[in-house]
């Protein structure tokens, strides 16, 4: 390369100065971009050739050979990242199943890397997984959310620079793996058969994160397994999915929770035991899974919540306002819970529709409260002036009684 560079400048500098008149300056300078291209040129040649082995191989292969194979091309680092993934596709199980091995092996050695190195291969690895979801069978789809959930387990270890984007990508596949499974009853499909999502175990010994649909408000079809398999077609599923990020060709940034700021969106494993309890439950809606899931674990295990605690949260900080609004019926038959502090946080809701709602609520008397008055002062600061005009009715009609609710 340095020889051609050096001709390059040579006939560059012939052609201005005219020491050799063209055409002679000019095929001087031609002759090594065109040698440049041919060997660029051939590269991608090769590559795309060592492709199509590298697949036929896999197809062709016996049992026996297969992890040779596979080894192979995961040594190819990118280029064998891309084959491995689309070899997950195949109708063959015995090669999407050996892909599938491959690949978790990768997963692990990468983080053996730097951490630079590693957001760059984990950060591919999770484009290409998206790029082929609309590939996977039922099967293959289970795979590729076992592979998503050991990449968030890997990226919130390493505290990896773009760890947010490589685990919405995750996300994206793993909503995706979730609406397929019956509602109530989600389930990982992994080479050692189907493993049912209730009976694993989290490092707490607790099952993992299961968000339960509200029985009387039904807002919360986003939250829950979604529609089985015989209700909506697999093409139906990602479109439906893909509505839900913004930049629907990448995949990139789903919404995400108001309530999430930068430093939380950004958060380490390291970071989350120390965090205050509302920062955990705004956590709890985080578009990282394992990130919800450890702050479950560290909200029943630390501050002692219960499912139906953890249920009420994640509506708290819900992306979806509407979700928010379907709290406050939910609260009105909740025991056992402080309802002074949860409804003050709907009253200080970013979205003003979320503070009138509340505010009425309250207003109306639909809570067992020992006074108004608290939510008097938030609400009479509110800058929306049909949420303040709400106050002074009330008042007149109990003004010697402070509004206290028996």
């Amino acid at each position: 390369m340095f020889a051609i560079l050096c001709t390059f400048l040579r006939g560059l500098l012939a052609l201005i100065t005219g020491i050799f008149r063209p055409p002679w300056g000019v095929i001087l300078v031609l002759t090594p971009l065109f040698l440049a291209g041919l060997y660029v040129a051939s590269q991608e040649g090769l590559k795309r050739i060592e492709k199509r082995y590298d697949a036929e191989d896999l197809h062709t292969a016996t049992p026996e050979k297969m992890a040779e194979i596979t080894k192979r091309i995961s040594n190819r680092k990118f280029d064998g990242i891309v084959t491995l993934v689309e070899g997950m596709t195949s109708v063959k199980s015995s090669v999407a199943i050996a892909c599938f091995e491959a690949l978790q092996e990768q997963i692990q050695l990468w983080k053996e890397l730097s951490r630079e190195e590693a957001a760059l291969y984990y950060g591919f690895f999770t484009e290409q997984l998206a790029k082929n979801v609309e590939k996977f069978s039922e099967t293959q789809l289970g795979y590729a959310a076992e592979l998503c959930k050991e990449t968030e387990k890997a990226i919130l270890s390493l505290g990896l620079p773009g760890q947010l984007e490589i685990g919405v990508r995750c996300h994206f596949i793993l909503s995706i793996w979730k609406s397929h499974q019956p509602a109530g009853n989600p389930q990982l499909i992994t080479n050692q058969g189907v493993v049912n999502d209730a009976n694993l175990k989290t490092s707490s010994g607790e099952p993992p994160r299961t968000v339960e649909r509200s029985p009387e408000s039904g807002t919360l079809a986003e939250l829950s397994a979604g529609p089985t398999l015989q209700a909506q077609s697999m093409s139906g599923r990602i479109t439906a999915e893909k509505e839900i990020f913004s930049g629907t060709e990448k995949m990139i940034f789903p919404k995400t929770s108001p309530f999430l700021d930068k430093k939380l969106l950004n958060i380490s494993r390291a970071e989350m035991d120390r965090l205050p309890t509302q920062d955990l439950m705004r956590l709890l809606n985080h578009p990282i899974w394992e990130i919800g899931q450890i702050s479950e674990e560290i909200l029943k295990s630390r501050d002692g919540f219960q499912q139906s605690d953890l249920n009420l949260a994640v509506c708290l900080y819900h992306q979806e306002s509407r979700v928010r609004i379907s709290l406050l019926r939910q609260l009105q038959t909740a025991e056992n819970l402080e309802l002074t502090t949860w409804l003050t946080e709907l009253l200080k809701d970013p979205d003003a529709e979320v503070r009138y709602s509340a505010a009425v609520a309250i207003c109306q008397g639909n809570y067992r409260l020992e006074s108004l008055q608290p939510f008097f002062r938030i609400i009479s600061r509110d800058s929306d002036p049909r949420i303040t005009a709400l106050v002074a009715p009330v008042k007149t009609a109990k003004p010697d009684e402070t509004n206290i609710m028996k």
